[in-house]
């Protein structure tokens, strides 16, 4: 058995007893961290009353940086999201009507996915239910951009590269109307991510079969950003046409980060869909 990392999370909980007991955990993508989710941290937290956790995936954020391959698998990061999610419901074990959501973006949707399907399958993990899905930036199959010849180089040319590598991926993730200083406040955090756990990562990135996704039954709502070119709106226009149960909104005005360029609308797409009857 692989000894796990010890992740960075955040856990917002409410001790007030609450007619509906809603707990969400967040999860980010590929060369991401847990704080890009902050404005819908603090709304559905704050504005919601809901139970809220977030963490950053090893190599990502605050977790530790590792340079071991291994960790970096699809089967690992599902592993240590299960691990997470084991450790968001610790302090409910004693509630019998807590409703459990993911919101994901990017590749966590395709680890969110994954995760469902062993949920569904493994007996030791059956007794944890998931009641509604978010998919933001989700993706029917491997992006482009993940089988890229340049993640074949050595670190030190990807070092050299960087500054390309990181203007192309920003003309295609950002909607044209995205204040600049966003912008650049996304490149310079996104930049100390390691090139040895992207490369990693997207050597190694696996998006679920069409046969894995056709036996999720969790109710879905696929979220996607007009503009996006990292995972384009017709991506989760063919996932859902493979979920059994989901919905898709697509958000004028945004790219690949909707929870970052048009945090209010999401707040309120994603609000609606959660809580259909207290909107």
């Amino acid at each position: 058995v692989m000894s796990q990392p010890q992740l960075y999370h955040e856990a917002f909980t409410w001790d007030e007893p609450l007619e509906e007991e809603h707990l969400i955990i967040f999860v980010h993508g590929a060369g991401g961290r847990s704080e890009q989710w902050s404005a819908q941290r603090d709304f559905f937290q704050k504005e919601k009353k809901c139970h809220v956790f977030l963490y950053d995936m090893i190599g990502h954020g605050m977790s530790p940086k590792s340079i071991d391959w291994n960790d970096y698998t699809p089967q690992n990061l599902v592993d240590h999201l299960y691990n997470m999610l084991k450790l968001a419901l610790e302090p409910f074990s004693h509630k019998t009507n807590l409703k459990k959501h993911i919101v994901a973006h990017s590749y966590g949707t395709a680890l969110s996915l994954l995760l469902l399907h062993k949920l569904q399958t493994e007996e030791e993990t059956s007794q944890i239910t998931i009641d509604k899905i978010v998919l933001v930036g989700a993706a029917a199959e491997n992006p482009g951009g993940s089988a890229h010849p340049i993640w074949y180089l050595p670190e030190w040319v990807l070092e050299w590269l960087r500054p390309i590598i990181s203007s192309e991926f920003a003309k295609k993730a950002w909607h044209p109307s995205t204040p600049a200083d966003l912008i650049s406040q996304e490149a310079v955090k996104s930049s100390t991510n390691s090139l040895t756990m992207m490369k990693a990562l997207l050597r190694q990135m696996n998006w679920p079969s069409k046969e894995i996704v056709s036996t999720i039954h969790t109710p879905c709502l696929l979220v996607a950003g007009a503009a996006d070119e990292i995972t384009p709106h017709a991506q989760s226009l063919r996932l859902q046409e493979t979920l059994p149960n989901a919905q898709l909104v697509v958000i004028e005005e945004s790219a690949h980060f909707p929870m970052l360029e048009q945090p209010s609308s999401l707040n309120n797409i994603v609000s609606n869909f959660l809580f259909p009857d207290k909107q």
